[in-house]
This record gives C-alpha cells, structure tokens and sequence, in this order.
C-alpha cells in the first residue's frame, strides 16, 4: 500500500510539473505564436494543443483513485459526457430555449440574472444531471470516491467544450491564451465537478437516505458554481491571460484552494471505504431531479418572455414612437437615423436596425433595385406601400479592433400620405429570417400612433 501511494504521489506531481513546464513555454517561447481558427490546419492543431491539458488534468485525477481506478473506457465515456452536457444545457437550454445571448443586452434583464443562469446554473445542472444519471447507475460505480471522480471527468469535458467554443469565436488565437485559458479552467471546473459528485457516492452506498443525498450534491453543486460565478465576473477567472496582477493571482490562488479541498475528500474517501461489488441501477426518475429540471425550466422561459416582449421606443424629440422586440438595444440618434443593434445567437458580429422617418414632402419610391440579389419586391403593409432592396456591404466590427465583415442589407422603403420610412437591417447572415415581421411590426406601431 505504501508503494501505491508514493506511485500515485509522484504521478501526480508528474502531472503538475508538466502542465508548469507547459505554461512556461508557452508562455516565454510561444506567446507571440497565433494560430487562425479559420483554416483546416489552424483548427487540427488547436483542438491538438487543447487536448494536452485537457489530458494532463484527466490523468492526474484518475491517479488519485489508488484503490480501483476507474476503466478508462469510463474515464473517456465521462469526458465526451461531459462535452454533451454542455451542447444540452449549454446551447439546447440556454441558447435555443432560453436565448440567453439575447438577456445581457436588454435593459429589462437584470446583468445577475444573466451571470446566475450562464455562469452558474447552467454548468452546475449540466454535470449534476450528467454524473447523475449516465454514471450513478453503472455498477463501475462502487466506491464512495466515484462520485468525486466522475464528477471531475464530466467537469472537464464540459470545460474543454466551453473553452473551444470561446477560442473559435475569435478568428485567431494566440498559444499562450490556448494553454492558459485551458489550465485555469479546465482546473477550476474539474474541481467543481468533484465537488457536485461528492454526495453520489454516499447515496449509491447508502441507499435508503439516497434523496437526501441527491438534495445536498444540488445544493452543493449550485452554491459552488454561484461562487465561482461571482468571483469570475469580477476578476476574469475562468481564461484571463491580463497583466492585472490581482486577477492573476486570485485566480490561481483559488484554483489551488478548490483543488487542495477536492485532494481531501478524495482521500478521506478512499479511508472510509473499500470497494463494493455494485449493479447496475435501472433508469429512475427521482423527485430532487424531477422538480429541480422543472423550476430551471420554468424560470429560464419566464425570463425569456420577460426579456422578450416587444417595447416601446420613442424619438429624442418624443414626437415619433414605434415598437421593437426588447432585444435591440437603441446606440444612436446620427442626422435622423435612429440605430439599433442585437445579436443573434450564433454569430460572431450583432444585427444593426436602422429606421429614418421622414414627414412632409416626399419624393416616390425608389423603382429600380441595384443590389447583388437582383431582386425587388413590394408590398401593402399597415397602408405604407412598401419596397424592397438587397444588397452587401461592408462594416467596422464592433470591438474597435479596425476589423472589417460583410453584412447582407435588407433596405424597406414604405411610403403613403405625407411619410416615408426607410428600415434597413444588416445582418450578417444572408439568411436573416425576421426581417419582413420586424419592418411590418415597425410600421403597424407607427400606424397605431398616427
């Protein structure tokens, strides 16, 4: 047994030394090196370099198991888990049900309330629900330090996906943020994930008070996620590769507290008990589950309807209103133009809504179309007679960087006694799907305030 456990102590320390040697060098010999997420080759060798930590970390915890490792065809299983539980609760739940990327740029949404679901409920739920019910049942899970075990594989494979997803949203990354980004979190959610997998051990042994147990690995897992949320938001802890020396160091600092505590329960675990001979459980709902996916469920789809709700805007000068979906938040009043933008899930650049309204004397509608598409439509809307035209061009991205991206330009004129409205939308998909609705609902709100 002695022997085991200085095995495992120098794997460990292995371990660590490897991933300091890693930082190092990216850090002073490759920090200047980016790689472009926009080419075959760029993207293979950042999802090859992004694997190394992800590897180091997954090792380094299969090591503590001393007692009956855990087969490494479940070490695996529960990484790729880990990565679909963030496509369901990440982009299933939080972007296409809830639309969370729609929350943090409307002014009826609460900044915490973004912060608490994206941050915190959302990863925390992901890896209890995954821990719970892909690997409680399996009879590989037959000692109590499984549950810190599988939750801290599941945690990675959620990071790891998190991670990717951040770096491909940006054209180019450079190695040093690759490794660093990855270390910190792939460190911080994988003991988190330990933390929420915790109790699970106690309720697959001890199975009468087994709910109880299901209660406390919940409340668990949403408090040190809430935790996490908050310290995130305030000193960028989950990929900060800034020189601001404090956020470092927090960062790091808190990263060795959660991992020393995650060391204790691992091995205070493997005291407690020896392995059990365990079969696997048939699939069960429990109430704990039921009603914890029910109230998330019914509070992520009341914030979106909140958040949703068409609002009404009125001109500077107050002498014009119209409705928008509360989504679009106003950026500017320039010679007339009133300008909206928001962003669509998806996309890297927002969608910007322009809207002129003229009074007076106007001049016809513009006949001809001289845009790419070579197409024109017209329409009755709301008593306006209403024109299209499609054409591209070309915008600064928003993030100041001097950037420069296409956007496919839907341009409606509408027109009848004494007004003219132009609303252009730039998207930047070709595809955009709600400009027709978005213009008439414009100008049925206009309609309605004449």
């Amino acid at each position: 047994m002695k022997d085991v456990k200085s095995n495992v102590l120098n794997t460990g320390l292995m371990n660590i030394l490897a991933m300091v040697v890693l930082y190092l060098v990216s850090y002073t010999l490759l920090k200047e090196i980016a790689f472009s997420t926009q080419t075959t080759g760029g993207t293979l060798l950042i999802l090859l370099i992004g694997a190394v930590p992800a590897f180091l970390w997954l090792s380094f915890f299969y090591a503590l198991d001393r007692k009956e490792p855990e087969p490494v065809s479940m070490v695996v299983a529960a990484f790729a888990a880990g990565m679909i539980g963030e496509i369901v609760f990440g982009e299933l739940f939080g972007g296409t049900l809830f639309r969370l990327s729609t929350w943090i740029i409307n002014a009826n949404a609460l900044p915490f309330v973004h912060l608490l679901f994206s941050r915190a409920l959302i990863p925390a739920l992901a890896i209890y629900f995954t821990v719970r019910y892909l690997f409680y049942p399996a009879s590989e899970f037959n000692e109590l330090v499984d549950g810190l075990m599988y939750g801290a594989f599941v945690g990675t494979g959620y990071a790891f996906l998190l991670g990717m997803k951040e770096v491909f949203a940006a054209s180019q990354v450079s190695l040093y943020f690759l490794v660093f980004s990855l270390l910190v979190r792939l460190a911080i959610f994988a003991a988190l994930g330990a933390l929420v997998g915790y109790y699970f051990g106690e309720a697959r042994l001890k199975k009468k008070a087994r709910e109880g147990f299901f209660l406390v690995s919940l409340v668990i897992s949403v408090a040190v996620f809430v935790l996490y949320a908050v310290l995130d938001s305030r000193f960028q802890m989950s990929l900060s590769t800034s020189t601001d020396l404090i956020s470092v160091a927090l960062t790091l600092v808190f990263s060795v507290i959660i991992l020393a505590v995650v060391f204790v329960l691992i091995q205070r675990s493997l005291r407690r008990d020896e392995s059990r001979k365990a079969k696997p459980l048939p699939f069960s709902l429990d109430t704990v589950s039921v009603v914890t996916l029910a109230v998330f469920l019914l509070a992520g789809l009341g914030v979106r309807l909140a958040v949703e709700g068409d609002r009404t805007f009125s001109g500077p000068d107050g002498d014009v209103s119209f409705r928008v979906p509360a989504s679009y938040q106003f950026i500017g009043d320039e010679r007339s133009v009133l300008s909206f933008k928001t962003n669509l899930p998806g996309e890297r650049h927002p969608l910007f809504l322009r809207v002129v309204i003229q009074e007076g004397g106007l001049g016809p509608v513009p006949g001809g179309l001289q845009g790419v598409q070579g197409r024109q439509e017209e329409d009755q809307v709301a008593g306006y007679r209403l024109s299209l035209r499609e054409y591209n061009r070309t915008l600064e991205a928003d993030d100041m960087s001097g950037r420069r991206y296409d956007v496919h330009v839907y341009e409606y004129t509408a027109q009848k006694q004494g007004r003219k409205v132009i609303v252009t939308i730039e998207s930047p998909t070709p595809t955009f799907p709600r400009h027709y609705g978005l213009t008439a609902k414009i100008l049925k709100s206009l309609s309605k305030e004449a």
